[in-house]
């Protein structure tokens, strides 16, 4: 059996998958900071991220696990509650 021709073992993401992971991570992102009356600015401040970065993660781009860990604990959460790869 070519190695083309051969199923995958492991389950896999596509892009467009990921995408809509990072576009609800934002969602639940903002809307907690929303909840919990805290400035963009201050976010950034407590949670050692960049506003632009900050900015970024709101708006559902690609994140940098780290910056979302500070941010996902600054807000109360936990990462269970933020990502889910359920469909």
């Amino acid at each position: 059996m070519a190695k083309s021709d051969k199923q995958p073992t492991v389950k896999q993401l596509s892009d467009s998958d990921i995408d809509q992971i990072f576009s609800r991570i934002g969602k639940i992102l903002k809307e907690k900071r929303k909840q919990m009356d805290i400035s963009l600015d201050d976010l950034a401040y407590e949670s050692g991220v960049s506003r632009s970065t900050l900015t970024r993660m709101l708006d559902g781009e690609d994140v940098n696990v780290r910056n979302l860990l500070k941010v996902v604990y600054s807000l109360n959460l936990s990462i269970d509650q933020v990502i889910s790869f359920k469909k």
